[in-house]
Formats: C-alpha cells, structure tokens, sequence
C-alpha cells in the first residue's frame, strides 16, 4: 500500500483528494449503500487540469460519478 497525504476531504460527498509521494493524485470515494466500501481512483492529467480550473464542484462531480459507474473507472482503480 502507497501512503497518501490528504489534500482534501468533503465529508458532505464523502469523498477524499490524495497526492502519494510521486505527486501522483488520487481521489477516494465512499461508495455504497448498507455495506460502504471505499473505491481510490488515480486522477488523469486532464482531470488534474479540469480541477485547477473549476475546484471543488469538479472533484464534488467526478466522485458522484464514481459512485454510481464504479464499472466505468474500473481500470482505474486502485488497490487499498
């Protein structure tokens, strides 16, 4: 397991924006319902760029999207 520095938590979205040693970034959503499991996403370079651009609400949506299409980001996902 690579260990990550916190950079952002949204408690409301229940999500996490990550940076590991590398500077790579990661974002580490809450996903689920009764049973709640935590999904890490590596961030792309344009994804990067789109969240300098418009902060927050960026982060606030791809994270919706990876709650409800995990299928979609699944090459992406990471080992926790």
């Amino acid at each position: 397991m690579v260990k990550r520095t916190e950079e952002y938590i949204s408690p409301k979205h229940m999500y996490a924006l990550t940076r590991d040693g590398a500077g790579a970034h990661y974002l580490e959503v809450s996903c689920g319902g009764i049973a709640v499991e935590t999904v890490v996403v590596s961030l792309t370079g344009e994804e990067m760029k789109r969240y300098s651009e418009e902060g927050i609400t960026f982060l606030d949506d791809l994270a919706f999207n990876i709650a409800q299409h995990q299928s979609k980001f699944a090459h992406r996902i990471v080992p926790v």
